[in-house]
């Protein structure tokens, strides 16, 4: 109910947020901003090895288990490892910005690339805390989280807007700072979350080295896999704007809009998935494959339902929706939408 509810408001705040955007800012600076979006997610897929992924994985198995101490050692390798990584990637971004706009024939895109190093960092700090969260079952306090960063960012763009100009380092400068307050209050919830997780016994250096040994092939697996998830969701703007040769920040800009609405097709059924991961583990790890089969069966039913009717209203009536929310200057992008929703 707690990540439902969520998703809710979570989506109703993002579409304020994009109709904000594509009624205030141009179409070039959207498609910069999206563009320079695009990029750090690219440095972020791998930032990581894949690790905060295993702690929604490891630490319900290992407290259906009872081993707490096994899932303190996850924790702290995982905060330890993942934050060294993010602050020595999003240093790389800050310097080398220029570089890599100019590698994409793009160099506009540079000053808001140093900006968005500040949220490559912040979004690995948020996304450390939240995975936390979400291994703990605490839905609530990640939902509450979530919210609160994309209400911030909602806040933080409007004050910008009118404080910078109507551009797309205001959009960039919202985004990491909205990203840094929620990671903060997450942290709050998280060291309050793990009290109960201390544990007398000193973790010696050899039983994190088992622990790494054990869930890096696991992190890297889900790292190809983002790998492969990025360059689905991302190297279609690297194209756009390698290949196109007149309005290629506008054109970008409209493009993104039009997947980003997309998303909303897939929003109920990524969080039920994201709610039921540690509950599976957990059985899984307590040895109770009655009750998992049943709790699969489920899950699989609600995203179902939960997916198809959105996706078929998306669908056909793309253009009309585009219009309504963007204005006359976004229909064109009636197309992307129909069959990124499809897809």
């Amino acid at each position: 109910l707690w990540g439902s509810a969520a998703a809710v408001a979570f989506k109703l705040i993002s579409f304020i947020y994009t109709i904000i955007i594509a009624r205030l800012v141009t179409q070039e600076e959207v498609g910069i901003f999206y563009f320079a979006v695009g990029l750090i997610g690219m440095f972020n897929t791998w930032a990581d090895f894949g690790l905060i992924s295993t702690l929604s994985r490891y630490v319900p198995f290992f407290l259906g288990k009872k081993d707490i101490k096994s899932a303190n050692t996850v924790i702290n390798l995982t905060v330890v490892v993942t934050s060294v990584s993010m602050v020595i990637i999003g240093l790389a971004i800050y310097f080398f910005a220029q570089d890599i706009a100019l590698f994409f024939n793009n160099p506009m895109v540079g000053p808001v690339l140093q900006v968005l190093a500040v949220y490559s960092i912040a979004l690995q700090s948020y996304a450390i805390v939240n995975s936390i969260l979400v291994a703990l079952k605490m839905i609530k306090e990640s939902s509450l989280g979530s919210n609160l960063q994309n209400l911030l960012k909602l806040v933080l763009t409007l004050g910008l807007l009118a404080a910078l100009g109507a551009n797309a380092i205001a959009l960039a400068v919202a985004m990491a700072v909205s990203y840094l307050l929620a990671a903060l209050y997450m942290i709050w919830e998280t060291t309050k979350a793990l009290k109960w997780t201390h544990i007398k016994e000193k973790i010696s250096l050899a039983s994190y080295a088992k622990m790494f040994k054990e869930v890096f092939p696991f992190g890297i697996t889900i790292t190809v896999a983002g790998i492969f998830s990025y360059f689905m969701t991302y190297i279609d703007r690297m194209l756009l704007s390698l290949l196109l040769v007149s309005d290629v920040n506008a054109q970008i800009g409209i493009y993104s809009m039009a997947t980003t609405l997309a998303i909303v097709t897939i929003l109920f059924g990524s969080t039920i998935t994201n709610i039921f991961l540690p509950v599976v583990s957990e059985l899984v790890g307590a040895s109770n494959l009655e009750q998992l089969k049943k709790t699969s069966a489920t899950a699989l039913r609600w995203c179902l339902f939960a997916t198809v009717p959105v996706t078929v209203f998306v669908i056909a009536f793309s253009g009309l929706i585009l219009r309504m929310l963007y204005g006359a200057a976004y229909e064109p992008g009636w197309f992307v939408l129909a069959l990124f929703s499809a897809g």
